[in-house]
C-alpha cells in the first residue's frame, strides 16, 4: 500500500510522483467510496421511521455546524483585516502629525523673510557666485516645500480611503455575525428536534427489546464496511511520511480532550466494542492521530457521522459520534490538524468521541498506542 518514493520526486500535497495520476486515483477513490456510501444506504434500508429521522436531523446538524465554522473563519478574517487597517490608519494618523509640524516650520521661516523673498536675496549678493548658490538654495527650498505639501495632500486621501475600507469592513463584519446568530439559532432548533426524536426513539418498546440485536448488527456492518474500504484503497499511495504508523505505539496524541472510557461488552450475545469513547463537551474539536487521508466521511447506524482515516500500511483510525465532519472523501490530513467536532450523533445520549485504530482490518487496543 505504501510504495517507496525517492526524496524530492513526491510532492507532500498530492502523494504521487504524477499530477494525472493523482487526479485519477482520486477519482477512482471517490467512486469507490460512493458506491460504500450506496450500499449503506441499502444496508441500512431496514432502519425504522425514526430512525431515518435521527440520520436527517443529525446531517442537517452537521451542515450547520460547517457553515457556522465557515462563517466564524470569515469573521475571524476580516476582525484581522479591520485591525491591520486601524494600525494603518494610527500610521497614516502620526504620519500627518510629523508632516504638519514639518510644514508650519516651513511656512514660518518663509513668512519670516518676507513676501519678497527672491527680490531681497538678489540685492543682498553682491558676489555672483554667492549669488548663484543662494538662488540654488532658495529653489531647493521651495521645492522641498513643494514636495511636503504634495505628500501630506497624498497622506489625508490615504487615511481617507483607510477610513473607508474600514467601514466597509465592520459593516462586512456586522453582517456576518448577524449571519452567524440566525445559524446558531437554527442549529439549536435542529438540536431540540434531534432530542425530541431520539427520546420517542429510545421510548419505543420494540427498539428496547431489540438493543443487544442492534448494537450486534451495528458492529458488524462496520466490520463489513472497513473491509469494503480497505479494498477500495488496495491500490492508494500515500506519502511517505516521517515516522511511519507502526513505529507510534505508545507516542500517539489523543484524538480530543476529556475523560477516556474503554468501552465494555455485554455479557452474553457476544457483543464486545472495539474502540473507546472520550467523554468530552459538544463541539469539541476532534484532531487526527497521525498523518494520512480520508478514506471515509458518512453517516453510519450506530457510530453516527464516522470518519475513516487510511494512515498506510494497513493502519487506519475511525472517529465516530461526531457533531460534523469537517474533512471529506480524498482530503488530506496532518498531525494534529482539526477534523471534526465531538457530538452525540447516531444516536448517543452521551456527547464524545468513540474512536478506534485497525491494522489489517482488525482492531487494536488504542491504549496501547497512546502516550502515557
Amino acid at each position: 500500500m505504501l510504495a517507496p518514493a525517492a526524496a524530492g520526486n513526491v510532492r507532500a500535497d498530492t502523494g504521487w510522483q504524477d499530477q494525472g495520476d493523482h487526479e485519477k486515483k482520486l477519482k477512482e477513490l471517490k467512486r469507490d467510496i460512493s458506491k460504500l456510501k450506496d450500499w449503506i444506504h441499502d444496508a441500512q434500508g431496514e432502519q425504522s421511521d425514526l430512525e431515518k429521522e435521527l440520520r436527517a436531523t443529525e446531517e442537517k446538524i452537521q451542515d450547520k455546524v460547517r457553515e457556522i465554522n465557515k462563517i466564524q473563519t470569515s469573521i475571524n478574517d476580516t476582525e484581522k483585516q479591520v485591525d491591520e487597517l486601524e494600525d494603518k490608519e494610527k500610521e497614516h494618523l502620526a504620519s500627518l502629525s510629523q508632516q504638519k509640524g514639518l510644514l508650519a516650520r516651513q511656512i514660518q521661516a518663509a513668512y519670516g523673510m518676507g513676501r519678497e523673498q527672491g527680490v531681497k536675496l538678489l540685492l543682498n549678493a553682491e558676489d555672483p557666485t554667492t549669488l548663484q548658490r543662494i538662488l540654488a538654495y532658495y529653489d531647493y527650498l521651495n521645492l522641498a516645500r513643494g514636495e511636503h505639501i504634495e505628500k501630506y495632500r497624498q497622506t489625508i486621501e490615504e487615511l481617507k480611503q483607510t477610513r473607508a475600507e474600514i467601514l466597509k469592513r465592520n459593516q462586512a463584519l456586522l453582517e456576518s455575525r448577524n449571519t452567524l446568530a440566525r445559524s446558531k439559532e437554527t442549529l439549536e432548533s435542529q438540536r431540540k428536534e434531534r432530542e425530541a426524536t431520539l427520546a420517542k426513539l429510545n421510548s419505543s418498546l420494540n427498539y428496547k427489546q431489540n438493543e443487544l440485536t442492534r448494537m450486534q448488527k451495528n458492529q458488524k456492518q462496520l466490520e463489513t464496511l472497513v473491509k469494503e474500504v480497505e479494498k477500495a484503497i488496495s491500490n492508494l499511495e500515500l506519502t511517505q511520511d516521517s515516522v511511519p504508523f507502526s513505529k507510534l505505539r505508545a507516542k500517539l496524541p489523543k484524538p480530543t480532550k476529556g475523560a477516556l472510557q474503554q468501552l465494555q461488552g455485554q455479557s452474553g450475545g457476544g457483543f464486545r466494542p472495539s474502540g473507546v469513547f472520550f467523554q468530552t463537551p459538544l463541539n469539541t474539536p476532534v484532531s487526527a492521530v497521525h498523518h494520512g487521508r480520508v478514506v471515509f466521511a458518512d453517516w453510519l447506524r450506530g457510530f453516527g457521522l464516522l470518519m475513516i482515516i487510511d494512515h498506510g500500511d494497513g493502519y487506519m483510525s475511525l472517529y465516530g459520534y461526531n457533531q460534523a465532519l469537517l474533512k471529506d472523501t480524498g482530503d488530506w490530513v496532518r498531525s494534529g490538524e482539526t477534523v471534526a467536532s465531538a457530538g452525540s450523533s447516531g444516536g448517543q445520549s452521551e456527547t464524545g468521541l468513540y474512536f478506534e485504530i485497525r491494522h489489517n482490518g482488525k482492531p487494536d487496543d488504542p491504549l496501547r498506542w497512546f502516550k502515557k
